[in-house]
């Protein structure tokens, strides 16, 4: 297969509700969840990993049996303890909290391996379980409400409603994520040569102001109010991770670069012709000289919409679905794009 990566066809469930507002209600939610995929080209799926208990939780997250990736790439949600997973499989300084929900990315998993172990995703080549800033805030009797799924091919993202009264959302986002701009740029090495692509992961962090600024000018996600920020390299927001193309047993950290100067309040997402425009958001690393890693893949800079709604163009044909911080108000967004 030579680049660009194979376009990608998103598919949405419905919202689940937590059975029980409880670590083991928000892993059911999320098996739940995924099990409304239908269909054979996104309809990832779950399994229990070893370690799996009621206090601290987890489910696999599984590529699709047609899936190009089946066999380089899992994830696993879990709920933490006080204690784990250990504080050095955490990205930069991030401490582990009791009861908050992790997202950890790696080749297929093992079985048998406990799911807060050090490598539960084997060690030919090793696939370092290095678990993200938690998607926090924290599982109470007064947080998490529900949970969806958008899926494709070779990505999932699991959105978490984590406030009833205002609709407020965070995530997680996985799999091959990101187009690399050339196959130097790619993953390559010890893993069946990475099929031409970069696997990572971002995540919306533990704080409920995680935003795409409005006006922010050659930044990145940042804080702010009332929206959704899969990423930005500031203990307590989002994370970024890829395997390194050049040493696929390492990460390396990365940002979503935004270059844009318009108050979205003039609107942003809308061609003359009156149907969406999508704007490709680019990745960088997080560290000088911010190098460019390559393109995320099929997520797209949108304009101020609510979460989970679907964009149609003007003959009424879905062309994506809408991430953003509220389910009840509009904020600035982001969009799942459909092929064209």
């Amino acid at each position: 297969m030579a680049l660009p990566n194979p376009a990608l066809t998103h598919q949405k469930t419905q919202w689940v509700r937590l059975p029980a507002q409880t670590p083991q209600g928000f892993i059911d939610a999320v098996e739940a969840a995924v099990a409304l995929l239908t269909g054979t080209d996104s309809n990832w799926t779950t399994t229990t990993p070893t370690g799996s208990t009621g206090t601290n939780p987890a489910t696999v997250l599984i590529p699709p049996a047609t899936s190009p990736i089946l066999t380089k790439f899992s994830a696993i949600i879990g709920v933490g303890s006080a204690t784990l997973p250990a504080a050095a499989q955490c990205l930069d300084t991030d401490a582990v909290a009791a009861d908050t929900p992790c997202c950890a990315f790696g080749g297929q998993y093992v079985a048998g391996v406990n799911w807060y172990d050090a490598n539960p995703f084997g060690a030919a080549p090793v696939r370092n379980s290095l678990f993200a800033a938690k998607i926090a805030p924290a599982i109470t009797a007064t947080n998490v409400h529900s949970v969806f799924v958008i899926a494709s091919e070779e990505t999932i993202f699991i959105g978490v409603q984590f406030d009833d009264d205002q609709g407020e959302y965070y995530g997680a986002w996985c799999g091959a994520i990101v187009e690399p701009p050339d196959l130097a740029s790619a993953e390559t090495g010890a893993v069946a040569s990475g099929g031409e692509r970069l696997y990572g992961m971002f995540t919306s962090g533990s704080s409920a102001t995680v935003s795409l600024s409005a006006n922010a000018n050659v930044g990145m996600i940042s804080s702010g109010n009332n929206c959704f920020g899969l990423d930005h390299p500031n203990t307590g927001n989002g994370k970024g991770a890829l395997f390194d193309p050049r040493d696929d047993t390492a990460l390396i950290r990365m940002e979503m670069v935004r270059t844009w100067t318009t108050p979205t309040a003039i609107g942003m997402g809308k061609t003359l012709g009156g149907n969406p425009f999508f704007r490709a958001i680019y990745v960088a690393l997080n560290a000088s000289p911010y190098t460019t890693l390559g393109r995320a893949r099929a997520l797209c800079f949108y304009d101020r919409a609510r979460m989970g709604e679907i964009i149609q163009d003007a003959s009424d044909v879905d062309r994506g679905y809408i991430i953003s911080g509220r389910l009840n108000v509009a904020c600035e967004s982001l969009a799942f794009v459909n092929t064209e």
